[in-house]
């Protein structure tokens, strides 16, 4: 049996143009899969520092590996993570809300690189996004308002940990804006001082002793040295160990630079 196919429906190149937005079961099971993704993490959040809603996932990439959701939902930032952290992500709520155009933010937390997806969630009622697959509650009325009485915009943020590999490959096919976040939370590796740093992501990226201290401007024997304190501290036994570390945290030459914290008031 066959299906008429409109040929308004059909692009350029013959394919059909299917528009989600107009099929429920497919747009809630959408949904449905992406909040339960073990490997991602999904929150909803407000413009003034608020968690609405997180999945397990976003609750353990953020806030450690026996978080839960209401450990973040419900909560003001400010209870959770530190003032640097805070006043950052405001800042690029505020751009996303000027723009209208979503981020990509590259973040060093808990000793892993990570990458979320961030965009200003339709501020209208509605049964579906402008993408089709999210549904949209009513506004609460207790909710807090702007200064204007308008409601408090929300944003959808998706963030999974990556290697070195799979944030290069995710930053050269998206267009979208990528933004370096100049806070840090190391953990395993805020034991290390910013030169080890530098010279464990240059390892990371697979550089010889001797390419490293061209790079820092140090000669072999220090960079040396460096190494052997490394792998004391991280339990490391040779270069290709180091590396392995490195590479899967992520780490990036720029990252020694930046701006270390802890995980927040409440959370150690």
């Amino acid at each position: 049996m066959g299906f008429a196919i409109d040929p308004a429906e059909l692009q350029a190149d013959g394919t059909r143009v299917i528009d989600l937005r107009d099929d429920s079961a497919v747009q809630g099971a959408a949904w449905a899969a992406l909040r339960s993704d073990p490997t991602i993490g999904v929150a909803v959040v407000r413009e003034d520092g608020f968690t609405v809603w997180c999945n397990e996932r976003a609750a353990v990439i953020f806030l450690g590996d026996d978080a839960k959701p209401r450990d973040a939902m419900g909560k003001p930032w400010r209870e959770i993570f530190p003032e640097p952290w805070i006043k950052e992500r405001l800042g690029i709520l505020r751009q996303i809300k000027q723009t209208g155009q979503g981020v990509l933010l590259r973040t060093l937390w808990r000793g892993r690189q990570q990458g979320s997806w961030i965009r200003m969630i339709d501020p209208e009622p509605q049964d579906h996004d402008s993408e089709g697959f999210m549904s949209r509650e009513k506004p609460d009325t207790d909710e807090p308002r702007a200064s204007d009485g308008s409601s408090l915009s929300r944003f959808l943020i998706i963030t999974r940990r990556m290697d070195a590999r799979e944030f290069a490959e995710v930053e050269a096919k998206r267009d979208v804006e990528v933004i370096d976040s100049d806070v840090v939370h190391l953990g395993d590796l805020d034991k290390l001082t910013a030169r080890e740093l530098e010279v464990l992501a240059l390892l990371g990226q697979g550089l010889t002793v001797a390419e490293i201290g061209e790079v820092l401007h140090r000669s072999p024997k220090t960079v040396d040295r460096h190494r052997d304190k490394l792998a004391k501290k991280l339990g490391g036994t040779n270069r290709v160990e180091l590396a392995r570390v490195a590479f899967e945290a992520g780490l990036e030459l720029s990252d020694a630079s930046r701006r270390r914290t802890s995980s927040g008031p409440t959370l150690s």
